[in-house]
């Protein structure tokens, strides 16, 4: 298993758009995946993928859990306390991608498509005096061997 956390405000994936010069990724997504993939690169430690070879055959499945803390707002529109469900936008699923991403390109995972479970991932308000960040565990559901 691997665990890291990414301080500041959580990221979502953006769709990249297409262009007569290219295609043209927003920065700050570009900015959050590679601060991400640093990360769980440090975290991981260069070991072998957690997911196992590229074949398919070999393949293991793996669990992420990201817990996503967004800033708290200010007191007029949230009372001081513990934190909160966040259901607004951005929407779990694209803050997953990005984290999904980010994992595969730092080489914790072979292929995103083998997360096979997001076992208690969810978006939260910051309780009050927490900062906002993304804490992010993975690890293989059967082990290897």
């Amino acid at each position: 298993m691997i665990a890291f956390t990414v301080a500041g405000k959580p990221v979502p994936y953006k769709r990249t758009n297409g262009g007569a010069h290219g295609r043209y990724t927003h920065p700050a997504h570009r900015a959050h995946a590679t601060k991400v993939a640093t990360l769980a690169r440090v975290a991981h430690r260069r070991r072998p993928p957690l997911d196992g070879p590229r074949l398919l055959a070999n393949a293991i499945p793996v669990v992420l859990e990201c817990v996503f803390v967004f800033p708290r707002p200010g007191p007029r529109t949230m009372k001081p306390g513990p934190r909160v469900r966040f259901l607004d936008d951005p929407d779990l699923s694209n803050l997953l991608k990005l984290v999904e991403d980010a994992l595969q390109d730092a080489g914790v995972l072979t292929n995103d498509c083998r997360v096979d479970g997001y076992a208690g991932s969810g978006r939260w308000y910051a309780a009050t005096g927490e900062e906002a960040h993304t804490a992010v565990k993975v690890w293989p559901l059967v082990e290897p061997g």
